[in-house]
């Protein structure tokens, strides 16, 4: 993007992408011919692009992505409309000038501002014929700036309609543990409002007591929190399924999850492949990121330090339902 230089990323950001990429592929090819058109949403469109921390090669962030991508075969069904949200102005302006420059006589609008507040309104002017096309929301937000009613309001797009908007989102479950802290004097400011805001509803504290008391670990109280999401986009906000894929960095540890919620079976099957193709190769790149970050290869592997773990769906499961089998496990 013009003049400004990319943010530096680690490998967990170009896999995430790499997933991206080929789910809006996936979901053109299967909207192709179904619909004059198709919208993509980015709740959260930053920089546009990207900087490899390891090896210094600039990537392409998820607006030139969604921007180039285009359905598998000969019908060149591409997203009619786009519409990015990022909280500068400045960048904004950018991200927009750019994306026209590249994609010229395409419908792509970059809305400056909190998403948590302009999102609802950009939804609502959106005609009835946009309204009713096949739609993909990428929320990617850099922490816990997500809000429940943006999430509320964009599956309550196509209301009445056959189908949801297809959703993926960042959650950070292991920041979520750090902002409520492992005591009430080492919880974040506005900790409980901020909790409150991502899940709509105080249903994350049954969470934090178990935590804090001890009966939970915190790997189970991640888990917990990405349990809690995915039961309520699906009893709440009534998806068909929910997936979830933890990304960890070169020391293994938990960035993030991705969370996935679609209501139609086509994409339930298509986000299993990619997050199974993914778990088989986050490993390797963890272990390149490793040696690149040495600067020595290694010689002898741990046992099985670096064995793929095959990606399974399972279902969520009611939230106290889920403590209570975490803290029994847990019991001597």
């Amino acid at each position: 993007m013009a003049e400004r230089t990319p943010r530096p990323w680690g490998f967990w950001t170009r896999a995430k992408l790499d997933v991206l990429r080929d789910y809006l592929a996936a979901f053109l090819t299967a909207s192709s011919g179904k619909a004059p058109y198709a919208v993509y949403l980015d709740a959260f469109a930053g920089e546009g692009s990207g900087i490899d921390r390891l090896t210094s090669e600039e990537f392409d962030g998820s607006p030139r992505i969604a921007a180039g991508a285009v359905a598998n075969g000969d019908s060149g069904y591409r997203f009619s409309h786009l519409r990015l949200f990022e909280l500068s102005p400045t960048r904004a302006a950018g991200i927009q000038a750019h994306l026209r420059e590249h994609f010229p006589g395409r419908d792509i609008d970059v809305i400056p501002g909190d998403c948590n507040t302009t999102m609802p309104a950009t939804l609502k002017s959106m005609a009835e014929a946009v309204r009713r096309s096949p739609t993909f929301a990428f929320l990617d937000p850099f922490g816990t700036e997500l809000r429940w009613p943006t999430i509320e309001a964009i599956a309550d797009h196509k209301r009445g309609l056959k189908y949801k908007v297809e959703m993926w989102m960042l959650f950070s479950a292991a920041g979520l543990m750090r902002i409520a802290g492992n005591s009430p004097d080492k919880a974040a400011i506005g900790a409980e409002d901020r909790l409150t805001d991502l899940f709509g509803d105080t249903g994350w504290e049954p969470i934090v007591h178990a935590r804090r008391a001890g009966t939970i670990s915190g790997m189970d109280a991640r888990e917990a929190f990405v349990n809690l999401m995915r039961w309520q986009l699906e009893q709440t906000l009534g998806y068909r399924a929910t997936h979830a894929l933890e990304l960890k960095n070169a020391r293994g540890t938990s960035i993030y999850h991705m969370i996935f919620a679609t209501d139609h079976a086509a994409g339930d099957k298509i986000i299993s492949s990619l997050y199974a193709k993914a778990a088989e190769a986050l490993p390797e790149m963890a272990d390149e990121a490793r040696q690149r970050g040495t600067g020595a290869a290694r010689l002898f592997a741990t046992p099985g330090a670096n064995r793929p773990q095959p990606y399974k769906h399972e279902d969520p499961v009611e939230p106290a339902v889920f403590l209570e089998n975490r803290a029994i496990a847990r019991s001597p």
